[in-house]
């Protein structure tokens, strides 16, 4: 097959995969949902946080704990564990 004629093939591949895709880009509408990790983290602590001082009034004595077990010591579960603590506390 000479050169021009797969330089040829490769052009109408694109232009036929060009064309598809942006009918099909068309046809589609977007309905993706942005996430945020802080908004729904707040929101978690602060139900927890209702929720905990329900079950205090509810029953004296009662406090909650939090109980870590790590195994190995490397900087990265140091900062993830010494985070989890301080959201714990609050």
């Amino acid at each position: 097959m000479s050169s021009a004629l797969r330089s040829a093939m490769l052009s109408l591949a694109s232009w036929s995969l060009r064309l598809s895709a942006a009918g099909c880009q068309a046809s589609r509408r977007s309905i993706a949902t942005v996430v945020s990790g802080n908004k729904t983290s707040k929101l978690v602590r602060e139900r927890l946080k209702n929720d905990v001082e329900k079950m205090k009034s509810q029953f004296s004595g009662f406090r909650p704990s939090l109980v870590v077990l790590q195994v190995g010591d490397r900087d990265d579960s140091n900062l993830y564990i010494s985070t989890k603590l301080k959201a714990a506390a609050e």
